[in-house]
């Protein structure tokens, strides 16, 4: 059984579950951690707790543990006792498709083109993008596109006024900027990685200086350069 996150609420009920389990209809559990226990939702147990009670019931041989991210390997040796592996998001190719996903060939293209891919959160830095562009802008013409797409609960003041610039900048610079609305389908964001030489992220590093990025492995997967914060767990795990 695969759980691409695990709170410690989750790993106590899951270590539980398991030691009242026959042994031989013991399933075993593949766990990715993508977060430390601060950005898990509260509970009365820690990592630390947990990864106890599972050596203490001999639950251990049943679990497969891995983790996103430099930082949250450290932080997981330091909770367990344990270094975990590190295991990054699957990245499918199709072999009859692979130069054309990788799209290395920026001789194609005119301009340098920068990708802002994700969703439009205050954590992944949206907020500041119309200062960066016209800050790009006033040393060299580069084509950027952005998706502009949030959740309900990310629609904040600061979100929907880079928005508005970004629409008064894109009328402005039609050639050089192109704003993706909406959700995405899977194919479109395989073109939008690869049809771009530069993924940027102006992330948070509080929010990120523990933390791994689906869109960083996706795209250094398939060889392009990632620009991010200083501080971020990202720069010390690729």
């Amino acid at each position: 059984v695969f759980a691409h996150c695990a709170s410690p609420a989750m790993l106590a009920g899951l270590a539980i579950w398991l030691a009242q389990q026959p042994p031989k209809d013991r399933p075993n559990f593949v766990i990715r951690f993508d977060r430390p226990a601060s950005r898990a939702r509260a509970c009365l147990v820690s990592y630390k707790q947990c990864f106890e009670l599972i050596n203490t019931l001999g639950l251990r041989e049943f679990f497969s543990f891995t983790v996103e991210s430099k930082g949250l390997q450290r932080y997981f040796t330091q909770c367990s006792g344990e270094e975990f592996p590190i295991r990054f998001n699957s990245v499918f190719i199709d072999k009859n498709r692979s130069i054309e996903i990788l799209g290395l060939a920026k001789g194609e293209r005119a301009l340098t083109t920068v990708s802002y891919v994700g969703e439009a959160r205050e954590e992944k830095g949206f907020q500041h993008l119309p200062f960066i562009l016209e800050h790009i802008w006033n040393k060299k013409p580069v084509r950027f596109r952005i998706q502009v797409g949030a959740n309900n609960w990310n629609q904040t003041p600061s979100i929907e006024l880079a928005r508005q610039r970004l629409e008064q900048l894109a009328i402005k610079h039609p050639d050089l900027l192109e704003l993706l609305d909406g959700k995405i389908s899977d194919d479109d964001y395989i073109s939008l990685i690869r049809d771009t030489d530069i993924i940027l992220m102006p992330y948070d590093p509080r929010a990120y200086n523990i933390r791994g990025s689906g869109v960083a492995s996706e795209a250094s997967a398939i060889g392009k350069v990632i620009v991010v914060s200083h501080g971020c767990d990202i720069t010390s795990t690729y």
